[in-house]
């Protein structure tokens, strides 16, 4: 496929994708697999699940693989940056007019996305339900994932806990025989995948030693980027650890750019290019934007092979399935809590979600729910 093509259709996504990677996650279903049939709904599942266990982003790198799938190196590269460049765009103008920009006056508009956000995840979480959960066992597990995540709401617990669901699916009942699921995304070569697994510790390893000042940052945020697992949240006590307690960062400046990462749309990396930019100016901001995506693209592509060969076969395939439900309940959870804790305030909220969802139902585009909803909470008195 173009890669221009590609990166039109991931620059749209990335101007619209407000809500978190949770909500990213509902967004590329419903248009790869709903709308574009670009893949089979197990299949998305499937690369869904993979990237849940991978340190870095992982709504991010759905949408790389998704790339990858459609248009290889290229294709990866046009999927990363369209989506991740309006983020990237908006956070590292911000740092650099910081202090002129006053997000209290936006706040209702913010919300009124909160609530489209709980109509777009509450809509993939119907239909994903009914795709993946499709006997007692299977919905069992997501409502036992779901109820552990709530009961236990710690970030880092969400990866071993979706690992639970994938056990408990080794005592599924087997699949039904059919011709096997579609193909994951084109299979690198053994010696691509190597050299991504080599550059990826070549990097861990070196830049630590190239110095102080902006190298030092571009370090920071590489490890970052290849020590994330649970989720975007996890950046902001990592990066605490490394830039703040160092003294080398204010501690006010990274809480800023980590509020301001939870309003944009796009991936929450994009706090890269605000703590850059902050630090060093624009230019080093792209070159740490790109720091802290490449481990999580780099490991996805070397674990391709392994991951295509173990999803199609007898207990690999159970253990696939728990962790598709898994999934399910994740999603599940997150709907609940912080999605419908922060958007349903009133009864007026309620009524908007379930507009919103009606409009979904509907199928009205995407791109026009989150403004009219925006629109919604900040111009209609409250």
């Amino acid at each position: 496929m173009n890669p221009a093509r590609i990166f039109l259709v991931f620059l749209g996504l990335g101007c619209r994708a407000f809500g978190g990677p949770v909500a990213h996650i509902a967004l590329f279903r419903s248009e790869f697999v709903t709308r574009r049939a670009w893949l089979a709904e197990r299949t998305y599942a499937d690369l869904v699940a993979l990237c849940q266990f991978l340190p870095g982003p992982t709504s991010s790198q759905v949408g790389m693989l998704i790339g990858w799938r459609q248009g290889g190196w290229r294709g990866l590269l046009a999927a990363w940056l369209g989506f991740t460049l309006p983020a990237a765009a908006i956070m590292i103008a911000a740092a650099l007019v910081l202090g002129r920009v006053d997000l209290a006056s936006a706040a209702p508009w913010i919300h009124g996305m909160h609530v489209a956000v709980l109509a777009i995840v509450a809509a993939a979480v119907v239909t994903m339900w009914s795709g993946l959960c499709r006997d007692r066992w299977r919905s069992a597990i997501a409502l036992a994932t779901a109820a552990a995540i709530l009961a236990v709401p710690q970030p880092w617990l969400q990866l071993p806990i979706v690992a639970g669901a994938g056990m408990l699916g080794w005592w599924l009942p087997a699949p039904a025989v059919d011709a096997g699921p579609e193909a994951l995304v084109r299979q690198p070569s053994r010696r691509t995948a190597l050299a991504c697994m080599l550059v990826c510790g070549a990097g861990l390893l070196l830049l630590p030693l190239t110095g102080s000042g902006w190298p030092a940052t571009i370090s920071d945020l590489f490890r970052t980027g290849a020590m994330v697992i649970g989720g975007g949240h996890v950046v902001l006590p990592l990066l605490t650890n490394t830039m703040v307690d160092s003294g080398r960062l204010p501690g006010d400046t990274l809480l800023a750019g980590y509020g301001l990462a939870q309003v944009v749309p796009g991936p929450m990396f994009s706090v890269a290019g605000f703590i850059a930019a902050s630090m060093h100016g624009q230019w080093i901001a792209i070159l740490g934007v790109i720091a802290i995506f490449l481990p999580g693209a780099l490991l996805a592509i070397a674990v391709l092979p392994v991951w295509e060969r173990l999803r199609r076969y007898g207990p690999a395939r159970r253990i696939a399935d728990g962790l598709c439900a898994g999934v399910v309940g994740l999603l599940l959870a997150a709907l609940y809590d912080p999605i419908a804790s922060q958007a349903l305030l009133t009864t007026a909220d309620v009524a908007l979600a379930c507009a919103a969802l009606a409009a979904l139902a509907l199928r009205a585009p995407v791109w026009l729910l989150v403004p009219a909803c925006a629109a919604w909470c900040g111009l209609v008195p409250g």
